[in-house]
């Protein structure tokens, strides 16, 4: 079930992202699935997610399905935001080496990227979007 797989994705991604040496260099280990009130930027969210169409074959239902990644900066430099969300691809996008509990992780793979200037003028949001493909193991 494509829940059960994203649950046990994220709980792969997660620590995956703060033990990234480039990503930690921007963010230390604040890369949430849920920002405490209060947190200070730059930060890492996994955020919104989708499934897709099943990933299915004769002797198996495996999951196609999309998760986000926004990138928080305090800064009007470009600079930051875009060292976070590039370390984050470089560590993520084709990657099917983490480990999911319970189902074999075919494929990451990056399909969109956004740096956005938030109304305050000050405030960088970066955007990712992938595509994650499991199957059960």
């Amino acid at each position: 079930m494509a829940e059960d797989s994203l649950e046990e994705f994220l709980k792969a991604v997660v620590p995956a992202l703060r033990a990234d040496a480039a990503v930690a260099a921007v963010v230390g280990e604040k890369v949430y699935t849920h920002v405490p009130q209060g947190t200070a930027m730059p930060y890492l969210e996994v955020g919104d997610s989708t499934t897709q169409q099943p990933f299915d074959a004769k002797d198996f239902n495996g999951d196609d399905m999309t998760f986000q990644l926004d990138g928080w900066s305090e800064t009007s430099s470009m600079l930051q935001i875009s060292q976070l969300m590039g370390a984050a691809r470089r560590l993520l996008n084709r990657n099917n080496l983490l480990v999911v509990t319970g189902h074999q992780l075919v494929d990451i793979r990056w399909e969109f990227g956004q740096v956005l200037r938030e109304p305050d003028g000050i405030t960088r949001h970066g955007v990712a979007r992938y595509r994650v493909t499991t199957v059960p193991q």
